[in-house]
């Protein structure tokens, strides 16, 4: 009688994640003869974990059997996480993988570490887990670009007192500083730049600005007269401006003119004085010369 070999079964790894290969080997006889389709010394692909059993035969015939599990691990669950799956041109969004021990994204983009995308992309993940095993996921994240706003205004040269209305255009919502209402007329108190922030439907936004320049009404001229004796006989209003030159003048609704005399006879005079500099902001003032 010959006494049986010492059959042991040998793998290349006991544990294999799902895809990769083994290679299962018997020792301690001259032949061996596996289960499950396997061949010995032959490397292939486990679908499961399953325990697989050697039949060793030694050279006087005399065999033994042996056995080995192959643990398969199906991998980790990996999911791709965004903290916004859609971010304005300029803003920050954070990716981070979960399901994993583990998480190298491609990209150059750090797991759990904010960045600005510039453009809309998609993310792949790679999360490794306890094992080794790995498995990917992908997130994509849009970039919208932001509002071409533009700030309008009726006027952009008032003089002190006139209204003027302030407007947006290129968003949807529009907010104002100084107070401003979108579309509603106001009357500003000096000049002053008004800028708009506009938002589109999704929030992303841009600013405008607009400067309205408020003119000051001219100060009233000063007027002096040289009485006419009788009422056929003529005197001369003299005009003189505090402000010096720039200014323009009319007498009973005439013709603006820088004159500064005019003949007068008895009776009332309006004076309307004009700033030309200022595109026209005007003032009015009357004067009575004296009847004989």
């Amino acid at each position: 009688m010959y006494p049986e070999p010492t059959v042991t079964a040998n793998t290349s790894d006991s544990l294999v994640c799902a895809g990769n290969m083994v290679t299962l080997t018997g020792s301690g006889a001259t032949t061996y003869i596996w289960n499950n389709g396997v061949m010995d010394g032959v490397a292939f692909t486990p679908s499961a974990t399953a325990t697989y059993t050697v039949i060793g035969t030694d050279a006087n015939g005399c065999s033994a059997t042996d056995a080995v599990t192959v643990t398969v691990s199906t991998g980790p669950s990996v999911m791709a996480n965004t903290s916004a799956n859609a971010v304005c041109a300029g803003n920050m969004v954070t990716l981070t993988g979960s399901g994993a021990v583990s998480y190298t994204w491609d990209n150059s983009v750090m797991d759990g570490v904010a960045f600005t995308p510039s453009s809309t992309n998609t993310y792949t993940v790679t999360g490794t887990d306890a094992n080794g095993c790995t498995a990917t996921s992908a997130v994509t994240v849009n970039v919208n670009q932001a509002p071409v706003v533009m700030a309008n205004a009726t006027d952009t040269l008032l003089c002190a007192g006139d209204s003027v209305t302030l407007t947006g255009s290129g968003a949807v919502f529009y907010a104002w500083n100084n107070g401003v209402s979108n579309g509603v007329s106001f009357v500003p108190s000096a000049t002053t730049t008004y800028t708009i922030t506009g938002a589109d439907a999704i929030g992303c936004s841009a600013t405008s600005s607009v400067t309205v320049t408020v003119r000051p009404t001219p100060a009233a001229p000063t007027v002096s007269i040289m009485h006419p004796v009788c009422d056929t006989t003529s005197g001369t209003i003299t005009i003189t401006s505090p402000l010096g030159g720039g200014l323009e003048y009319s007498i009973d609704g005439s013709s603006y003119q820088s004159a500064t005399s005019f003949t007068a006879y008895a009776g009332t005079y309006s004076i309307t004085v004009r700033d030309s500099i200022n595109n026209a902001c005007v003032s009015a003032a009357t004067v009575d010369s004296v009847m004989a």
